[in-house]
C-alpha cells in the first residue's frame, strides 16, 4: 500500500514494506528502505539480529517466524 507526504515542499509517494530476515541484507535493505522516508517492518526469529539495523533505526521489529509453515 502506498501513501502521499510531503518531503521538501513536494508529494512523495511512500511504501509500508515489510522485510523478512535481518541478516546483513535484509538489515542495509531496512535501513536504506526507511531512510528513504519508507515505513518498514522487519521480521527475524532470532531477535539478537535486530542489533544489526543499529542505533535510532526508525522501523518495527517483529521477533517470529516470517514464513507461514
Amino acid at each position: 500500500k502506498n501513501a502521499q507526504r510531503q518531503r521538501n515542499g513536494r508529494a512523495v509517494t511512500v511504501m509500508y514494506i515489510i522485510i523478512a530476515g535481518c541478516n546483513s541484507v535484509g538489515a542495509s535493505l531496512v535501513n536504506k528502505l526507511a531512510e528513504d522516508g519508507n515505513d518498514v517492518a522487519v521480521i527475524d526469529r532470532d531477535e539478537e539480529n535486530f542489533v544489526r539495523l543499529g542505533d535510532g533505526s526508525n522501523c518495527m521489529t517483529v521477533t517470529g517466524m516470517p514464513i507461514d509453515e
